[in-house]
């Protein structure tokens, strides 16, 4: 076989069906593995169809279970992905791109979900505000924090930032690819996209886990009730299971494990590996969100159903995420601690930018309870604090 530019996807698809036969009696080890795939497939996605139908008929909480059914939807995406990255891998890179923005919703979905547990914004902020000192988790165990409202705003933008980086990340890695310099797999590649593109992921997705672990951490209490756990390890398992797995089997193309063959690139290879081991694990997180998100939390004395059709567009419409992205990154926060000689004064401005004007909303409250993030403030001077 002549030698494959790894950068080019024009060589991938070169070469792209020389491995794969119609004909059964000439099927390589590749056709039965994406048959079997085929299967994992449409198994998880019927269990996913059946629980968020059974979510649907029993509607009675929007604020929460509209969240859960967006989670919920990212097995089939995942498997329907892998799937088609399986057969079409050397366009992995362009079905890719839907999965990771999705995949960052889902992140931030899990962490509203959280938030609407512990009974909403206002109620979460307060419950943060009863918390005494407490470390963090590791690895930055040595620092004691007040988990007051400033601890919450970060936690809500550690998730946020995810929102925003993961889809960039995939439009640049699916540009790098059209023009060739993506070079997937390709860890010391420093010259090609992937590896920049997997460690700024790879930091990003951490700092988002990071944020809801601390989250369960300090509102464990409220949590208690809603069975978290066997939740956060389901979206845990999913997202970081498929990133180190790419992680893991990109090594092994490196190490020369996963090597060339007289019909396949060691590129189509790692793909395949990668795509089949997601569409066996959606089988399997797809089981364990029967229990997990189990919809008999939801039900309705005397098992009343709901209508499916008016639910629809509560559940499908994002545009809450991009409002929370706009409240949380281009909403400027302005706290003025007044005169020592007035503790407790607070006057909060709101400052918020829109096409057509600027709002300016001041309210003023007295408190003796600041913000974590405010630092004391001189004698008869003003301090600013910008958040």
């Amino acid at each position: 076989m002549s030698s494959v530019d790894y950068c080019s996807p024009l060589g991938h698809h070169a070469a792209a069906d020389e491995g794969w036969e119609l004909d059964v009696t000439k099927f390589s080890i590749f056709n039965y593995a994406w048959i079997f795939t085929a299967i994992c497939v449409v198994f998880s996605s019927i269990l996913t169809a059946r629980l968020v139908y059974l979510h649907l008929i029993s509607f009675n909480c929007p604020s929460q279970q509209k969240h859960v059914v967006r989670i919920l939807l990212m097995v089939p995406i995942y498997s329907i992905d892998s799937w088609l990255s399986f057969r079409f891998y050397w366009l992995s890179v362009y079905f890719d791109l839907f999965r990771d923005c999705y995949e960052a919703i889902v992140i931030y979905e899990f962490y509203v979900l959280l938030v609407e547990y512990t009974g909403g914004y206002q109620s979460t902020k307060e419950a943060f505000q009863k918390r005494p000192p407490f470390k963090l988790v590791a690895p930055m165990c040595c620092w004691e924090v007040t988990p007051r409202r400033g601890l919450l705003r970060w936690l809500n933008r550690l998730t946020l930032q995810y929102v925003v980086i993961r889809p960039f990340m995939a439009v640049i890695a699916t540009l790098s690819q059209a023009l060739g310099t993506y070079c997937a797999g390709e860890l010391t590649a420093f010259h090609a996209g992937y590896p920049w593109i997997t460690a700024i992921n790879l930091v990003s997705v951490t700092l988002a886990m990071y944020a809801l672990v601390l989250f369960y951490v300090v509102a464990k209490d409220e949590l208690q009730p809603y069975n978290v756990v066997p939740k956060f390890l389901s979206i845990k398992f999913i997202i970081m299971m498929s990133f180190w797995q790419s992680v893991c089997v990109a090594g092994l193309v490196r190490v020369n494990v996963i090597h060339n063959t007289t019909k396949w690139t060691s590129d189509n290879i790692s793909t395949g590996v990668q795509s089949s081991l997601i569409c066996v694990e959606m089988l399997i997180v797809a089981i364990w969100h029967l229990k997990a998100f189990n919809p008999k939390e939801y039900a309705s004395e005397g098992d009343i159903k709901t209508k499916i059709w008016p639910t629809i567009p509560i559940c499908f419409n994002l545009l809450d995420v991009v409002s929370d992205i706009y409240n949380s990154f281009f909403t400027i926060n302005l706290r003025i601690i007044m005169r020592k000689d007035q503790p407790g004064l607070v006057a909060n401005i709101e400052l918020k930018n829109t096409s057509t004007s600027t709002t300016t909303t001041t309210t003023t409250t007295t408190t003796t309870d600041t913000d974590a993030s405010v630092s004391p403030t001189p004698p008869f001077a003003s301090a600013i604090v910008i958040s």
